[in-house]
């Protein structure tokens, strides 16, 4: 499976376009709050109803890390995810309303809709919206540990390899495979063992971080917050405050 790639604004559009009203607001919702789409699945009727109470601010406990985050949603978010709302969760499951829909529902949906949309294919997914998120949120503040306390990595690598996921070109896997199986004339034969270790690393996408070369230095984030940031933060999160298209992120 290819690596989550970015996605330009056009292209997330187009997604929540061609999708269904719940799983566009699922896209919606990861893109402009940075959650991971089962987090955002397993919000509850509950939970809803909390948000709604405090001017869309809820604290959300991640599946993966167990870390809790504090997210906002625009008020359009939160309409649309009344008006899906089921019993128990707001995005429910077609056939069993006592659990939330699978996450690979809006997985199967991306990837459908950029193959009707002509985009490619490869690389779309959910996580994408996350890496969406963590560039927006670096061009907005200008600070990479802005950027990592949102996204609570542990480690400032993984984080940079989100926040600037916009400059790094993610290669498809055909390109991975002719590089392999052609490599240049005059070039020495790679040994056995190093070049799936190297297409392995271009694929995780640490290779094309490595061959980005150094950033220039008057352009290497400061760590400083400006006014901006310390306005639309809080807890770690970074509300839009323009609701998108498809439930509004």
């Amino acid at each position: 499976m290819a690596r989550a790639r970015y996605l330009r604004a056009s292209e997330r559009e187009i997604l929540r376009d061609v999708s269904n009203a719940p799983n566009a607001t699922v896209m919606a919702i990861c893109e402009s709050t940075g959650l991971r789409v089962g987090d955002v699945l397993g919000l509850t009727r509950k939970q809803l109803q909390e948000a709604r109470s405090k001017s869309g601010w809820l604290a959300v406990k991640e599946q993966k890390t167990g870390k809790e985050r504090t997210v906002r949603f625009t008020a359009r978010q939160m309409r649309v995810m009344a008006a899906l709302c089921g019993s128990v969760y707001v995005f429910e499951g077609r056939l069993d309303k006592k659990k939330h829909r699978h996450r690979s529902t809006v997985y199967k949906a991306m990837k459908r809709g950029a193959k009707k949309a002509g985009l490619r294919v490869d690389g779309v997914s959910p996580h994408s919206l996350r890496k969406c998120y963590a560039v927006e949120l670096f061009r907005m503040t200008d600070s990479i540990d802005e950027v990592q306390r949102a996204l609570q990595h542990d480690r400032i690598s993984t984080t940079l390899l989100y926040a600037m996921a916009d400059k790094i070109r993610t290669p498809s896997p055909s390109a991975l495979s002719a590089g392999a199986e052609a490599p240049r004339k005059g070039a020495s034969k790679p040994s056995g063992r190093r070049a799936p270790a190297r297409a392995a690393s271009l694929a995780s996408g640490e290779g094309g971080a490595q061959d980005a070369g150094p950033e220039p230095a008057k352009n290497r984030p400061s760590g400083k917050r400006n006014s901006r940031s310390r306005a639309v933060t809080r807890g770690g999160s970074a509300p839009t405050g323009k609701p998108s298209r498809g439930g509004g992120e």
